[in-house]
């Protein structure tokens, strides 16, 4: 049995560090199990939309830093990010092309 979709998903997690997130676990869970059945049964409908469901969810999560992110004072990373703060793409332009928040 083929694992494509699981170990895909698995990939997702680990990048955004949410395989030691509490707070994200029943998400992970749910989404490893859709994974497993569309990895066993094909491809249903059903379990595609429910599936993109939880690939959606979890893009939303913001990459937890690791333990190793250096941090500032103020409670950022050496970014400018704060800690557990929703990532916002206009911010990450403006301090990508050097301009004043």
């Amino acid at each position: 049995m083929a694992q494509r979709h699981l170990r895909a998903f698995n990939r997702a997690v680990k990048a955004r560090r949410l395989d030691t997130s509490d707070e994200a676990a029943p998400l992970v869970e749910l989404g490893r199990d859709l994974a497993r059945s569309l990895d066993a049964d094909g491809v249903a409908v059903r379990s595609v939309s429910a599936y993109r469901a939880v690939l959606k969810e979890i893009r939303r999560y913001e990459a937890i830093p690791s333990p190793r992110a250096r941090r500032t004072p103020g409670g950022t990373t050496e970014n400018g990010v704060e800690s557990g703060a929703v990532s916002d793409f206009g911010s990450f332009k403006r301090r990508r092309n050097g301009a004043q928040q």
